[in-house]
């Protein structure tokens, strides 16, 4: 049976809305069944992950899915319910590391389809222009700056507690509270631990919850601060500021500086890192984007101090959220290590091709501690890592081809990944097909 603990932002959101009793409502929006629609996205994906330098990772997988969302309207222009269906099934799977779907429990080298209700939720909603609130209770895709899911695989993942929002003008408020996880090769929900669920010594995580803000200045300067943690875990403190500078008719430059701090706090951080030692970790990172008509330039460097930036808010690689630039297959988020990367994203429409969109990236790290991770482990790892991506997609323009898109991501990763010393030096390519479309 689902708990809900109550939280400061959600008794205060409350209360405001009370104090706004007021406060005049939206205009009357269709009813629950006269509002509802329906549809669904059909994914299918082919990813090819090859080892190399005698790195033993391979990946091959060949999956179908399929999304079908339900939206319901509003009772009373207030409540509503939204529910999704997440499928996903093997058409090839030759590889030994499987990404989306579940590995066989008989049979490591085979995988299971998946089946699961991913979305689920009662939703409410409050207010006008000025001033609205938003939330959501139940099972739900969910995404902010320090809790982040995963929509690259066949299903996306889902989370199960409350979020919420509140919109002020400008003032923009958010939280949640989160209880339960599905990721995105699982085929259920369950807890958050420390370690395996299936350890007789484990510790649950019995909560992750996150509270943030944003302001949005006329001037083009953006201000945001968001706070997590979770318990006996981890929390993090992000501030972020941005400005964007219009520069004539599409044409512009965006500035960005984020700074992200993460802490140990409790029992189960200890249990799953005994040499930890109170764990900290800092990372800062700056992106400059020019936007000159059809062509988008990025430069980007960050600095990560004290140890690795180990963001996941448990054991695993779940749900953290790491918010910089640079990430491809590494983080670059070393202890002790700085990072550069250059980009370049070029829009065809100008040249008569609409839809078409090219997008190239150079990521390499440096001066990273190849000998301590900031959890007391002896490792071994390179002192430089370096990746390269690439991406073309193209989004039918054609009346009867609406909603269908085809994208070819391509990258060469070299250095270490893991937090041990596992060479993890890949070439990889990911194929996918959308096609998205109503069903009423």
């Amino acid at each position: 049976m689902h708990t809900f603990k109550y939280s400061a932002l959600f008794c205060a959101v409350t209360a405001t809305i009370f104090s706004f009793s007021n406060a005049h409502a939206n205009e009357s929006s269709k009813g629950f069944l006269e509002g509802s629609r329906l549809d669904a996205k059909l994914r299918n994906v082919y990813f090819n992950r090859d080892g190399r330098d005698e790195s033993p990772y391979d990946n091959r997988e060949w999956v179908q899915g399929l999304h079908l969302n339900y939206h319901s309207g509003y009772f009373a222009d207030m409540i509503g319910f939204d529910m999704s269906y997440y499928g996903a099934w093997d058409l090839d799977s030759p590889g030994d590391s499987f990404t989306h779907l579940p590995k066989d429990g008989r049979n490591q080298r085979e995988t299971n389809d998946i089946n699961k209700i991913g979305q689920a939720f009662v939703k409410f909603k409050y207010g006008n222009d000025d001033f609205n609130v938003n939330i959501k209770h139940g099972r739900q895709v969910y995404n902010d700056n320090l809790i982040q899911g995963s929509s690259s695989r066949a299903a996306p993942s889902s989370l199960y507690g409350t979020t919420g929002e509140v919109n002020i003008g400008e003032l923009k408020l958010h939280g949640a509270y989160i209880t339960q996880h599905s990721w995105r090769s699982f085929g259920h929900f369950e807890d958050f631990y420390d370690g395996s669920s299936t350890d007789a010594n484990t510790k649950k995580v019995n909560y992750i919850q996150a509270f943030g803000l944003a302001y949005q200045f006329d001037n083009g300067i953006g201000i945001e601060y968001d706070w997590g943690k979770s318990n006996d875990f981890q929390k993090a403190n992000l501030y972020k500021i941005h400005y964007t500078m219009e520069l004539s008719d599409n044409n512009k430059l965006y500035l960005e500086g984020i700074h992200h701090t993460l802490e140990s706090i409790g029992d189960a951080f200890n249990q799953s890192f005994s040499n930890a030692n109170d764990f900290e970790s800092k990372n800062t990172s700056f992106l400059a984007q020019l936007h000159l008509d059809a062509a988008t330039y990025r430069l980007a460097y960050q600095h990560t101090a004290k140890g690795d930036f180990r963001y996941a808010w448990e054991t695993g690689e779940y749900y953290g959220g790491f918010n910089s630039s640079i990430p491809v297959w590494s983080d670059f988020a070393y202890k002790d290590e700085k990072a550069i990367m250059v980009g370049f994203t070029y829009d065809f429409s100008d040249m008569g091709a609409p839809g078409l969109e090219f997008d190239i990236n150079y990521q390499r790290g440096f001066d990273l501690d190849k000998n301590n991770n900031g959890l007391g482990n002896t490792i071994d790892r390179p002192k430089t890592e370096w990746g390269r991506d690439m991406t073309l997609s193209y989004a039918f323009q054609d009346p009867t081809l609406k909603g269908l898109s085809v994208s070819w991501n391509n990258g060469t990763y070299r250095g270490s990944k893991t937090l041990v010393s596992t060479n993890e030096d890949i070439d990889y390519n990911r194929i996918y097909i959308d096609y998205v479309f109503d069903i009423f």
